[in-house]
């Protein structure tokens, strides 16, 4: 395929490797790590491989204790709290699976129709195990905004309900959820809340601790996302009354260890066989190389984030797309309905996008439509968004004669 050099480049695109031949407008699906933690990375994975039995059986222990202490500053929780996973999933399925000999026949766990179908999937597993159900609060795409989001939560909240999941930041819509009025609630119900993070860390200001504060019982977030860590980066935190019960969802050594020089929690989390720790102790090179690239650090890369994806967000409406939700719910994650647009369609249309225009963006199938997200990171310009929004409506068109 001939492609032309269309794309715009930013001025701090160079700090990334990624393909200038593209509109790449998916910063919140896989996140790219800088040249300079790739670089990190690399050397890290060299020192490894030069003694392998030396490196995990001396050093990876204060490694990984290092990196767990900057990561749980930027997140505001305290290291104690804090462990390493490698993808939020990962961390939905430990926290569940911990919850699990909670529930009784005939209990109920909640989530919501914005939520992330692969963490769904896990409440579904436990609650069939357990003879449990689950219940999907319907919050739709029209009229979420914050108030409505809650109410609908809240009436969710029957007597058997034990626990309810919860995205910070929804997956297809981008929206910002009130997770701490939410968790209060939930606490003077005794309802345990699991926060799926996926996309928070780096998006808003995150700050943990007041969340356990809250009534948030377990929080798990990716770093390789907006924080721009490699991927296989992720964490999990759990407040003090739930962590004893926290366990990993890999079973391994650290199930019966007789040290007594680590808490558990740490000895069963940071060690589930053996794997590649380069992604973890490279987060906080991330934290710091993304936070460089801009005067005001990281409180400035996620202003201009934010600004960045309103301004293209208005483009897509100028061209008479519909968002979903209210700007105070958003970060640098914005959504558009697909109008015409079959949810079975979802999937080819996003290649179609790739294929004719070099535009990267996901098109996610919810309910009976279709929606298309953009997402806005340093290495992004305006332009490229303006090109979506002048060639989606023909894009549509071909796609409704099936072109």
């Amino acid at each position: 395929m001939v492609v032309q050099q269309l794309v715009p480049v930013s001025t701090l695109a160079a700090h990334w490797a990624l393909d200038p031949s593209l509109h790449l407008l998916n910063h919140g699906s896989y996140g790219a790590a800088p040249r300079a933690v790739l670089a990190a990375q690399a050397a890290l994975t060299a020192r490894i491989e030069a003694n392998t039995h030396g490196f995990f059986n001396r050093e990876l222990e204060a490694l990984v204790d290092a990196a767990r202490t900057e990561v749980a500053r930027f997140v505001g929780v305290a290291p104690e709290r804090f462990a390493f996973v490698r993808n939020a999933t990962e961390g939905v399925n430990a926290a569940l699976m911990s919850l699990a000999p909670t529930l009784a026949p005939g209990d109920a766990l909640v989530c919501s129709d914005h939520g992330y179908n692969a963490c769904a999937n896990v409440l579904r597993r436990v609650a069939e195990a357990r003879g449990a159900h689950v219940h999907t609060v319907n919050i739709g795409l029209d009229g979420c905004d914050a108030d409505a989001v809650l109410g609908r939560f809240l009436g969710a909240l029957g007597p058997r309900v034990r626990a309810v999941l919860v995205d910070h930041v929804t997956s297809p819509t981008g929206l910002i959820f009130p997770v701490v009025e939410l968790a209060r609630a939930c606490a003077a119900r005794g309802v345990a809340v699991v926060v799926d993070g996926a996309h928070a860390a780096g998006l808003v200001d995150l700050a943990l601790d007041p969340l356990f504060d809250a009534g948030v019982s377990v929080y798990t977030g990716n770093l390789h996302k907006w924080t721009c860590a490699p991927k296989g980066a992720a964490f999990i935190a759990a407040a003090p009354d739930f962590q004893r019960a926290l366990r990993p969802a890999i079973t391994s050594h650290g199930a019966n260890s007789p040290r007594t020089d680590r808490a558990p929690f740490w000895l069963e989390f940071d060690w589930c066989g053996t794997f590649d720790p380069t992604p973890w102790l490279c987060a906080p090179v991330a934290l710091c190389t993304v936070a460089a690239m801009v005067p005001g650090g990281f409180g400035e890369v996620m202003a201009r984030n934010n600004d960045l994806a309103r301004r293209g967000l208005r483009c897509l409406e100028a061209a008479g797309f519909a968002a979903v939700g209210p700007d105070a719910m958003r970060g640098p994650m914005a959504s558009v309905v697909l109008g015409g647009l079959a949810p079975g369609q979802s999937l080819a249309f996003m290649h179609q996008l790739w294929r004719d225009h070099q535009i990267e963006v996901p098109v996610i199938a919810m309910g009976d439509r279709a929606l298309l997200r953009i997402s806005a990171h340093l290495y992004n310009q305006l332009a490229s968004y303006e090109h979506l929004a002048r060639v989606l409506p023909e894009a549509l068109a071909r796609a409704a004669r099936g072109l």
